[in-house]
């Protein structure tokens, strides 16, 4: 077999680059706007020149030396097949997977078929040239990088903005200690924990909520916001670009809360976000969602969401009393009839908005939150119930009209592909940041066995996000205390977390019972 060596991966070194610099860059002081303007420019030509010179290179290399040995890979699983050798196919199998996916085939725990180890000696050492040549790259970024970061630090410094400086130089040391991999470097810089109010990076204001591990959006995810999700990915769809309801047009400002998203696209958005931040966001879950709202210890802890809706009877955000008090909340009021003569409203309750209104244009609860109460229905990271078709929606909207739609505790149940005008999303955030930690993400890595009754199935988890599962493949991802594994060909499973000593319980989407143990 006749290999040669290659240049400096796409999905590897970009990620790489991404969650260094954006943990590096995730809690700033504040810093003059100079300083500030340095820092985002030696940012933005890391990387790029990681991008240009390291990871496109790097994965044309990969995909080159994957596209040599997959011949023989396809020769040997007919082989393996023909002498019903069970053992030797399920790993050619899964090398085929590795090809076909961008992965190195010298990332696998397995040792290789006996007739395949020749090949597979050369593919390392070509293998082993590629991870150099990245290696060599990445270091002569880090360089270009670092001798502009003490640039900024010695200018700090020679100002005496001692803050700013120590925290240049603690992005400098963050970058000297970033291993050559993917979860080294996430490793490397986590964010600092979050005991107060926090912004980031897109303006989005967070406060804790008392009880729980998270901060809370003090408003509902804008327009604004999402649109800069949409900018960088194509998985944010358009609906909610121009959203009208009977034949009305609802405001396209900025500052109102973006509708017509399912709950995978609110997801979406929190993924994206915890990426370029370096900080866990994600939806809230039901329980935290009540927390804030001010039902913490008036529900049960025990049950599925659904049979909570009750417990706290005759509660509403602002207080006991109907209809809503002018300015309380954005419900269907006499605004909202003149527009819509057809349906019913809350009558007496005057707030002036027919539609949606702009997020924090009412009032305040006492944790600082607003909009808890109407404006848009926020999905929650839970299902409704047992039967695993519908998420939990929670807060209302400017289209009730009912006393039930605006209880504290009333809970909707919308199947998750839904979208309407007046389904909306806000985020949370971790107060400590888990990204990376062995008790986080990085503890399922690896191989595991999923049960359903007596039949077991081994799947590998890897670090990119991918699934090998024979010849179906797919995709994991963590969302708040579930972790959900999608594959192509339609079929999901989802897993309660976090695992219990190397085991989990989940079901699939035939409401099945699942288990997963680690091996």
């Amino acid at each position: 077999m006749s290999l040669f060596p290659f240049r400096p991966r796409r999905a590897v070194i970009a990620s790489l680059a991404l969650a260094l610099t954006c943990s590096l860059h995730a809690a700033e002081p504040a810093l003059p706007v100079e300083a500030q303007q340095r820092l985002e420019s030696l940012k933005a030509g890391y990387e790029s020149f990681v991008l240009k010179s390291v990871t496109i290179p790097y994965e044309e290399g990969i995909k080159a030396l994957n596209a040599r040995v997959k011949p023989a890979l396809e020769r040997e699983s007919a082989a393996a097949a023909k002498r019903k050798d069970l053992d030797a196919l399920v790993r050619i199998k899964a090398d085929i997977e590795r090809t076909d996916q961008g992965l190195l085939l010298t990332d696998a725990e397995a040792p290789p078929p006996e007739s395949l180890k020749n090949i597979y000696a050369a593919y390392k050492i070509e293998a082993a040239k590629l991870r150099s040549t990245r290696k060599l790259s990445l270091t002569d970024a880090r360089q270009r990088y670092d001798k502009g970061l003490a640039q900024v630090q010695d200018e700090l410094t020679t100002a005496q903005n001692v803050d700013g400086a120590l925290h240049v130089k603690q992005l400098r040391e963050s970058l000297a200690n970033a291993g050559d991999d993917v979860a080294a470097t996430r490793g490397a810089a986590a964010a600092a924990p979050l005991d107060g109010p926090y912004t980031n990076s897109l303006g989005m204001k967070f406060v804790p909520v008392p009880g729980t591990t998270v901060l809370m959006c003090i408003h509902e995810t804008r327009r604004g916001d999402y649109a800069s999700y949409a900018s960088a990915s194509a998985d944010a769809g358009s609906s909610w670009k121009a959203v009208s309801f009977e034949s009305v047009s609802l405001s396209a400002d900025d500052s109102e809360p973006v509708t017509m998203v399912s709950w995978d696209e609110a997801v979406g958005f929190c993924d994206w976000l915890s990426k370029k931040e370096g900080r866990t966001y994600r939806l809230p879950t039901d329980e935290e969602w009540s927390t804030a709202v001010g039902l913490a210890g008036k529900e049960p802890k025990a049950g599925p969401p659904a049979a909570k809706g009750k417990a706290a009877d005759k509660v509403f955000p602002w207080g006991a009393s109907l209809p809503p008090p002018n300015g309380s909340g954005n419900y269907a009021d006499a605004a909202f009839t003149a527009k819509f003569p057809k349906h019913f409203f809350f009558q007496g309750s005057s707030d002036g908005f027919a539609t949606t209104a702009p997020v924090m244009t009412f009032q305040a609860n006492s944790q600082g939150i607003h909009d808890l109460g109407g404006n848009v229905w926020e999905w929650c990271s839970d299902w409704i119930d047992d039967a695993k078709e519908r998420r939990v929606a929670r807060g209302g909207s400017w289209y009730g009209y009912e006393a039930d739609d605006a209880l504290s505790g009333n809970r909707g149940g919308i199947p998750p592909a839904q979208r309407r005008p007046y389904y909306g999303f806000r985020c949370v955030l971790q107060s400590t940041d888990t990204a990376g930690k062995p008790d986080a993400e990085d503890a399922l890595v690896g191989r595991w066995v999923f049960k359903v009754g007596d039949f077991a199935m081994d799947k590998e988890l890897l670090s990119n996000g991918s699934v090998i599962s024979g010849n179906i493949p797919g995709k994991w991802k963590v969302t708040g205390k579930l972790l959900r594994i999608d594959y192509s060909n339609g079929a999901w499973a989802e897993f309660d977390l976090p695992a219990k000593n190397g085991r989990m319980k989940g079901r699939s989407n035939k409401n099945e019972d699942l288990t997963a143990e680690k091996k």
